[in-house]
């Protein structure tokens, strides 16, 4: 079987040998079917087309409704303002990249490396962040907090929530300075 999930297939029948092939593939095949030539196509082919939807439904599968996207390398890569919703990027690299505005609500971020990433103002409503890696760098200003599910990634969690307790703080000196004068 291939590496990657037929564009507009959608696996959801756990008892298939598609959805046990892809979904036991080890991590290792995960992150390298990204090198291969298939792979690097395939990366180009979204990049060149910005990440859109219709790049998404044209060239990729899924399984069980999210576009199959585990494994890919988009360290330092500019998706701000990107409809990522529905997507699994279980064990993706996107450290350094900036996510600002962006909408990853349903999506699966588990075991992702969020090192440096931005994600200030991003919409996570019903997105899973477990067992992620982070770094005092990576950004949650203006999420809702509240809407994410943050099982397994307590850590992650606080370091969130202190950032937009340190910004709250700065606002209210901030005005407290103009209204003082």
């Amino acid at each position: 079987m291939e590496l990657f999930i037929t564009a507009t297939h959608d696996i959801n029948d756990s008892s298939s040998l598609e959805w046990k092939h892809y979904t036991n593939l080890p991590k290792d095949n995960i992150k390298s079917r990204w090198l291969t030539p298939m792979g690097k196509g395939l990366l180009n082919s979204l990049m060149s087309e910005n990440f859109s939807r219709e790049a998404f439904d044209k060239h990729l599968g899924k399984i069980y409704g999210k576009f199959d996207l585990r494994g890919i390398p988009l360290q330092n890569t500019k998706l701000d303002g990107k409809d990522l919703a529905n997507i699994d990027f279980f064990f993706a690299d996107l450290s350094g990249s900036s996510l600002v505005s962006v909408n990853l609500s349903g999506s699966y971020l588990s075991e992702c490396n969020l090192k440096g990433a931005r994600l200030d103002w991003a919409t996570l409503n019903d997105a899973l962040l477990d067992n992620v890696q982070f770094d005092n760098k990576t950004s949650f200003l203006g999420v809702d907090l509240h809407k994410v599910n943050f099982t397994l990634a307590t850590l992650l969690y606080d370091l969130a929530l202190s950032q937009q307790r340190i910004q709250q703080l700065v606002l209210i000196a901030i005005l407290a300075k103009r209204v003082i004068g």
